[in-house]
């Protein structure tokens, strides 16, 4: 694997790790429930994707020299969403478990109340609301699965992305 392909892939990851760790940590700290917040779940998400293009184009930059390819792009983002997830995921499990519990609660009744919502929306009332209320989403089991999840869906923007910025050959203009 190409050095400066396994470099940005690693730098970003965490990059994108520590911005993961920033929410929860400043609704800790404001005591405030920025999670509840529309407005801040789409700067995140914006944030995210401003850092992702430019790891994709900097990866390009770095790689000048040769044609980039899309395997090249997909895999330093590949590596960057995959420990970014990682790191995300183990904060995620011992910040709520083991260090803002109360947190943890306010937060899951939150997204229970909220998976709720949608699965009146698209369900039409063929679901256990008590077995959705009981759920724990900062488990082990839940934050992994999740986290799994995240990768593959990241991985068709991923793929998309990469697509983008791949080099065009003679062939292709």
């Amino acid at each position: 694997m190409n050095k400066i392909i396994k470099e940005n892939g690693i730098q970003f990851g965490i990059i994108i790790g520590i911005i993961s760790i920033l929410l929860p940590a400043a609704t800790y700290i404001s005591d405030k429930p920025l999670y509840k917040n529309v407005y801040i779940g789409l700067l995140s998400y914006s944030i995210y994707w401003v850092i992702r293009i430019y790891q994709a184009k900097k990866t390009k930059t770095e790689l000048q020299s040769q044609t980039v390819t899309l395997k090249e792009i997909f895999t330093t983002l590949l590596i960057s969403t995959t420990i970014g997830i990682i790191i995300s995921t183990l904060f995620n499990y011992l910040f709520y478990n083991f260090f803002a519990i109360d947190l943890m609660h306010e937060t899951n009744e939150f997204m229970n109340l909220k998976q709720l919502e949608i699965q009146k929306v698209f369900n039409k009332g063929g679901f256990d609301k008590r077995k959705i209320m009981e759920l724990n989403n900062f488990s082990l089991e839940i934050l992994l699965k999740n986290g799994v999840v995240s990768i593959l869906i990241s991985s068709i923007f991923n793929l998309i992305l990469a697509a983008i910025f791949k080099s065009k050959t003679s062939n292709q203009l």
